[in-house]
C-alpha cells in the first residue's frame, strides 16, 4: 500500500512538474512574443522617424532652394530691367542722332523718319544745308541690335563732318570708306546712298555705295 502511495505521489508531482514546465514555456512564449512586438514597434519608430527626417530635411533643401531661385530670379529681373533701361536710353540718344526737325524751303518739302525692329538699329538718314545746297543720305549698318547701332552712330558723325567740307557725295564715300575700314575686325559694312541737291539749279550730284535704287 505505501509504495502505491508513493507512486500516486511521483505521478502527481511529475503532473504538477509538467504543469509548472507548460506554464513556464507559456510564460517564455508570451515574453518572446511580447519581445518581439516591442522590438516591431521599435523598428517602426525608428522606421517613423527616418522618414520624419527625410521629409525635415526635404522640406528644408525646398525652402533653401526655393528662397535661392527667388533670389535669382531676383537678380534676373533686376538685370532686365537695367538692360532694358540701358537699351531705352540707346534708343533715345540713336533717336536724337538723326533729324527730327526739317527746314521749310520754297519748292522742297523735305521729311523723313525712322522705326528700328528693335530698340536699336543700324538704320540711318541725315541731312546738311549749307551756302545753298543739300547733302543728305540714307543707310543700312549691316546687323541688328546695338553692334550695329554703335556703327551707325559712327557714319552719321562721319558725313556730318566731312559734307561740312562741301565735298562731292562719292568724296564723301570714299573718306567715310576709309575711315570705317580702319581697324574693323568684325567686317561690318554700310550701304548708302548720298546727294547733294544745288538749290539754285536743282542739280543733284549723287553716289549709290550698294543701296537701294533712289526712285526720283
Amino acid at each position: 500500500f505505501q509504495s502505491l502511495t508513493d507512486s500516486v505521489r511521483q505521478e502527481e508531482s511529475q503532473e504538477q512538474l509538467n504543469e509548472l514546465n507548460k506554464r513556464f514555456e507559456l510564460n517564455e512564449l508570451k515574453a518572446e512574443k511580447e519581445r518581439e512586438r516591442m522590438a516591431a514597434r521599435q523598428k517602426q519608430l525608428i522606421l517613423y522617424m527616418a522618414i520624419a527626417s527625410l521629409l525635415v530635411i526635404g522640406l528644408v533643401v525646398y525652402i533653401v532652394l526655393h528662397r535661392r531661385a527667388e533670389r535669382r530670379m531676383a537678380i534676373l529681373s533686376a538685370e532686365k530691367e537695367r538692360m532694358e533701361s540701358e537699351l531705352r536710353i540707346a534708343h533715345d540718344i540713336q533717336t536724337q542722332m538723326v533729324p527730327s526737325t526739317f527746314p521749310h524751303l520754297e519748292a522742297l518739302d523735305m521729311y523723313a523718319s525712322m522705326a528700328s525692329a528693335r530698340e536699336v538699329g543700324g538704320d540711318l538718314f541725315d541731312y546738311l544745308l549749307s551756302d545753298g545746297k543739300l547733302y543728305f543720305c540714307l543707310g543700312d549698318v549691316s546687323g541688328k541690335g546695338v553692334p550695329a547701332a554703335l556703327f551707325m552712330t559712327q557714319v552719321v558723325k562721319l558725313f556730318r563732318a566731312i559734307a561740312k567740307q562741301q565735298v562731292k557725295p562719292a568724296e564723301i564715300a570714299a573718306r567715310i570708306n576709309n575711315e570705317l575700314s580702319e581697324n574693323n575686325g568684325q567686317g561690318m559694312f554700310v550701304t548708302m546712298f548720298i546727294g547733294c541737291l544745288d538749290m539754285a539749279t536743282w542739280h543733284l550730284d549723287f553716289c549709290n555705295c550698294g543701296h537701294n535704287p533712289p526712285v526720283i
